[in-house]
């Protein structure tokens, strides 16, 4: 199939394997669909054609792309989801395609089983607050996934909420491209405790830590993090958490606190 675009540019050549990750086979009657994004930031994303793989989980497809835009493949199946590299760090049903005229690109999914006990320990890692603070300011900070956290963890946190110091390896969204080249400590903690406030809100999920935005950056509600991560805008941001969690201590109610937006009337939000 070839999809008319800018007459400029040479037509991209796909060939698309699609395979289950349990059996490493091919899967048929995946649906792989093309996208064309302008600015990956706002989810622009329009579906250029949606194809299926054959009996083999192959496709061959070809199309004129145009300048300026952003190509990705994402592919899916009735009873499958996402698969997960081997390292927890990304999902393997899905690729942005590279400025090339050829692709040979092997999209998997794995099959949806019976419950797995083990399978989100094995993506949150039960670590101390102790180490995880070491590793954050040691610059160590090697997980895909945030660690298994908790309300009994903020104390240690909010001892580091003040902290300055920039550091290049951070958590942030495993699923995000805005990944800054530094964050500073501070930020990072009142970001985990940001995420231990958010999991309280959400419903039969007590253990496992959700980022709550793209990456431990303050900005406004529209986005601009310009001056929002000054040690000044540190310092605001420190003391409302550290007033959100005084009135925690003193009512004790977890659930009534975790409605409570620190940042609420600050002028500032996580980015």
């Amino acid at each position: 199939m070839l999809i008319q675009g800018c007459l400029s540019s040479p037509p991209t050549q796909l060939y698309v394997q699609v395979n289950d990750q349990l059996t490493e086979t091919g899967l048929d009657s995946c649906r792989v669909i093309l996208y064309r994004q302008f600015d990956p930031e706002k989810n622009d994303r329009v579906v250029i054609d949606s194809l299926m793989t054959d009996k083999n989980g192959q496709l061959s497809y070809s199309f004129l792309p145009e300048p300026g835009y952003i190509y990705l493949l994402e592919t899916n199946r009735r009873f499958y989801r996402e698969a997960l590299a081997v390292d927890g760090g990304q999902f393997l049903n899905h690729v942005e395609l590279a400025d090339e005229d050829t692709h040979r690109i092997t999209l998997w999914l794995e099959p949806i089983l019976p419950p797995e006990p083990n399978r989100f320990e094995k993506m949150h890692e039960d670590v101390s607050i102790q180490d995880v603070m070491h590793r954050l300011k040691t610059n160590q900070w090697e997980w895909a996934f945030l660690p298994r956290l908790q309300w009994g963890d903020i104390p240690v946190l909010m001892t580091s909420a003040a902290d300055t110091n920039y550091v290049k390896a951070y958590p942030h969204h495993p699923q995000t491209r805005y990944q800054p080249d530094s964050v500073r400590i501070g930020l990072v903690a009142l970001w985990l405790v940001e995420a231990i406030r958010r999991q309280q809100l959400r419903e039969n999920d007590f253990v496992h830590l959700m980022p709550p935005s793209r990456a431990p950056v303050l900005g406004t509600r529209r986005g601009n993090p310009s001056g929002y991560n000054s040690p000044r805008q540190i310092q605001i941001a420190a003391e409302a958490y550290q007033s959100w969690w005084e009135q925690l201590v003193e009512t004790g109610d977890t659930t009534a606190s975790a409605r409570k937006n620190p940042l609420r009337g600050k002028g500032m939000s996580w980015m």
